[in-house]
């Protein structure tokens, strides 16, 4: 068995992070390790996220700035300018959209996901929130393929349901049978014994008969 290659993302900056960790597999008969790298959303600028369209990182590129929140809140240039910032990423990940590059629902998970992070990170700090979530146009619609698959999902836990309460039915339905099956059982059981009774009596009657 092969093992694909592996790595561990760090989404916030620590600068004494290593390059790499260990991974131990423990076996029936022993155990073995190997190295995997880390990879670090703060080692990537975003112009190195675009040239590799490494997109996926772009949600987690907000951490690179969550030490300094409170600096950017009270420095309207700089907040200006983070705004400015994810108001550009939003345009490049439209024109990539737009050139193939990035299909509309990878567009609209980044976005939101993005929004997401942004948004639990800015709880305390109203003014970014405010700045970067306009810069990124308000709230993202739901493109036609989330729509489809949000429905299908719902369509899928619909039928889920009726398969379950029809499972549930025919169970309940077995068990009425296997009842009236136990039942007829116990009917015949009574028959057996009851004619096996009345032979008895009639072989007594026969013997009588015969004494007489």
């Amino acid at each position: 068995m092969r093992f694909p290659n592996t790595g561990l993302l760090l989404l916030r900056e620590s600068p004494k992070a290593p390059n790499k960790a260990k991974i131990i597999i423990e076996t029936m008969e022993g155990s073995t390790s190997y190295h995997i790298p880390i990879i670090k959303v703060s080692d990537f600028s975003l112009d190195a996220i675009y040239e590799k369209k490494l997109y996926f990182l772009i949600p987690f590129y907000f951490f690179n700035f969550e030490k300094k929140l409170s600096d950017i809140e009270n420095d309207s240039n700089k907040t200006q300018a983070l705004a400015d910032m994810y108001k550009g990423i939003v345009s490049h990940l439209g024109k990539a959209h737009q050139e193939g590059a990035l299909s509309a629902l990878s567009y609209s998970v980044i976005i939101n996901f993005t929004k997401r992070i942004m948004n639990k990170l800015t709880v305390n700090h109203s003014v970014i929130r405010e700045k970067v979530g306009d810069a990124m146009g308000g709230e993202v619609l739901d493109l036609p393929e989330i729509v489809i698959f949000r429905q299908g999902k719902a369509e899928g836990e619909q039928e889920r349901k009726i398969l379950e309460e029809k499972n549930t039915a025919l169970k309940n339905e077995k068990a009425v049978l296997e009842n009236k099956n136990t039942a007829l059982e116990n009917k015949n059981t009574a028959l057996e014994n009851e004619k096996a009774a009345l032979l008895k009596e009639l072989e007594a009657l026969k013997e009588q008969l015969k004494q007489k």
